[in-house]
């Protein structure tokens, strides 16, 4: 396989993984801020 090829897959799997790990963030954010909501 091309290394160009290979950069781009590795690239892809990076910005997926940013996406989750922003999406998991934006999660948990949420619900803390719905906890503090219910608590407060």
């Amino acid at each position: 396989m091309p290394k160009g090829q290979l950069d781009e897959r590795r690239e892809v799997k990076a910005n997926t993984g940013l996406s989750i790990a922003r999406r998991t963030v934006r999660l948990s954010v949420a619900s803390v801020e719905m906890t503090a909501f219910l608590l407060g």
